[in-house]
């Protein structure tokens, strides 16, 4: 199965992509997987408060693994590492 159109990948980037238009104040469908969020607006304090909510969340995700692919893609890419980290080392980031 092609795991780039499962559906908890498809739920992972919609969570990512809500969470990111909140910040940027513009609807969630404006904000193509591909777009550079940094480019839309997106700050580093933003990525950070984004990465602290989502460690809280349960993804044990780092403020330098998202801006290595600032992009809704890039953002739902770490977070599946970093969860799938986080599970395999028993919730050790």
């Amino acid at each position: 199965m092609d795991t780039s159109t499962s559906t908890g990948d498809q739920e992972l980037r919609a969570q990512v992509r809500d969470a990111v238009a909140q910040l940027l104040g513009t609807a969630p469908g404006e904000i193509p997987d591909d777009a550079n969020l940094i480019l839309l607006g997106l700050g580093s304090l933003e990525v950070m408060r984004l990465s602290s909510r989502w460690r809280r969340g349960g993804f044990p995700v780092d403020f330098d693994s998202l801006l290595s692919d600032p992009t809704v893609t890039g953002f739902s890419r770490a977070l599946a590492e970093a969860k799938a980290r986080s599970e395999t080392t028993g919730g050790a980031a």
